[in-house]
């Protein structure tokens, strides 16, 4: 049996990997990203995206970033 997650957290999982979409692109603060998607508890979304990603919404924007001046 495939392992589900409950409906709310795979709702919850969409909403933080469009705030990852939208920091990544650099074009979004956290802020604007959060309300963007439907966040409007910064300290929930950081909670959220730590526990699907393993780091914070700061730390996507700081990678997207260094990756871009490599390139």
């Amino acid at each position: 049996m495939a392992h589900e997650i409950p409906v709310r957290q795979a709702g919850v999982k969409r909403r933080v990997e469009k705030v990852d979409d939208l920091l990544r692109s650099g074009k979004f603060n956290v802020t604007e990203a959060a309300r963007k998607v439907g966040f409007n508890d910064l300290s929930h979304l950081n909670r959220c995206f730590r526990n699907f990603f393993g780091y914070s919404p700061k730390t996507a924007i700081k990678t997207a970033l260094a990756s871009e001046t490599c390139r």
